[in-house]
């Protein structure tokens, strides 16, 4: 499997300066769009304006925040649902295939009447997708509900959904620091997973590896699971540049040998 590496769009002020970064050290000239969450149609548009005079490959990005369809405000909720419908109606209609979305709920949240109102929008979302030929992926964070790895897999199977899986994030999480594996984590999502945001940890902001010692195990399961899309989600471009070199020796690597990830087998 041969990952396509991926920049965040919003690297630089514009799509086309992002992408002139994305085409500086390879071919993959990849960015990962987050659209606008109150006029994602904007977002697009520029996107379209770039595709017509540039090669660009995309997928695209709902960001946590204003728009979301676990809002404790059932309206709320709804008109998010509706706002990321037209994201979905104008990725079809652009040639895109994949949206990343997130439920931003807190760990006391589990099991309420919002939790399961925001995974029936979810569902919903992933089906109105499917009918438009858009993959909707939910994303792991590092705090709350879709931290937990069991509550995680369990949303994802209840509505269909595919995976972003975010390594910091599961990296970062308390269930991390309790000695739940990330790789391992990532194992068990691996027949939903379609993009991941590579990066080593997260506090109050996105870190950078040194080193692959801490992220190879996951990358291999990455790798294994044949995930071919990996955002280096990183904002400093030089830490960005020094991600992406890592990530292309590792690729160059794994040509050439094979995984030798050393977890243990999950249960089925």
């Amino acid at each position: 499997m041969q990952p396509r590496i991926a920049i965040c769009g919003y690297l630089k002020p514009t799509l086309a300066e992002s992408l002139a970064v994305a085409s500086e050290a390879d071919a993959h000239r990849a960015l990962d769009v987050s659209l606008a969450p109150l006029d994602p149609v904007s977002t697009l548009d520029e996107l379209r304006a770039l595709a017509e005079r540039e090669i660009v490959h995309a997928r695209h990005h709902f960001p946590i925040g204003p728009v979301d369809i676990g809002a404790p405000i059932p309206a709320a909720a709804d008109a998010a649902l509706e706002t990321m419908a037209a994201a979905v109606r104008g990725i079809s209609e652009l040639g895109g295939d994949t949206l990343t979305v997130h439920l931003p709920l807190h760990d006391d949240e589990r099991g309420t009447r919002r939790m399961v109102e925001a995974v029936a929008r979810l569902k919903a979302l992933v089906e109105y997708g499917a009918e438009h030929g858009v993959r909707v992926c939910v994303e792991n964070l590092r705090w709350g509900v879709s931290a937990d790895p069991l509550e995680f897999a369990g949303i994802v199977e209840r509505t269909g959904a595919w995976v972003t899986f975010d390594v910091g994030h599961a990296l970062s999480s308390r269930w991390s620091h309790r000695g739940h594996a990330a790789a391992l984590f990532a194992r068990t999502m691996a027949p939903r997973m379609l993009n991941a945001h590579v990066y080593e940890r997260e506090d109050t902001r996105h870190h950078p590896p040194g080193d692959l010692r801490i992220i190879r195990p996951v990358l291999d399961e990455l790798r294994d699971a044949g995930c071919d899309w990996w955002v280096i989600e990183l904002l400093d471009e030089s830490e960005m540049r020094s991600t992406r070199a890592l990530l292309n020796a590792y690729v160059a690597e794994a040509r050439l040998s094979p995984c030798a990830t050393t977890l243990p087998a999950v249960a089925q």
